[in-house]
């Protein structure tokens, strides 16, 4: 696993990585001083649909479960998060509170773009909201 961000290894542990899992994480840094202008994506592929339904599952008790979650961070981490669930793969896109709704789900469309999937279930939470759709 890649992981150069502030995603809380909780976060990360619902994932479910086991050596049958591979999870790819890559940082996008805007090339600015201010960090807060980066953003990340992750990429976790599954040996079946079953696990990446676990996993998914985990990432959905996760986003807006305050009262048992272990970091206390509402939503899934407090800033933009889009995650998909595509058959055996999670993709998980994040952005910073710097970046707008908008702005966020401009990411969103071209990500899209360029790594084609078909959504089974999608988490989609907005910066400072306490639950996630």
């Amino acid at each position: 696993m890649n992981s150069n961000t502030t995603a809380s290894e909780n976060h990360l542990n619902a994932l479910n990585p086991s050596k049958y899992t591979q999870i790819t994480k890559y940082f996008f840094d805007a090339g600015t001083k201010n960090k807060s202008e980066s953003f990340w994506l992750v990429i976790a592929k599954y040996q079946n649909i079953e696990s990446s339904k676990k996993a998914f599952q985990n990432l959905r008790n996760l986003s807006g479960n305050v009262q048992t979650s272990k970091d206390k961070v509402p939503g899934l981490t407090y800033s933009n998060d889009y995650v998909v669930r595509d058959g055996k793969r999670i993709i998980w896109l994040n952005s910073g509170c710097l970046y707008s709704e908008q702005d966020h789900l401009q990411l969103s469309e071209i990500l899209k773009r360029h790594i084609p999937f078909q959504v089974s279930e999608t988490i989609n939470c907005k910066c400072g909201e306490v639950e996630c759709l």
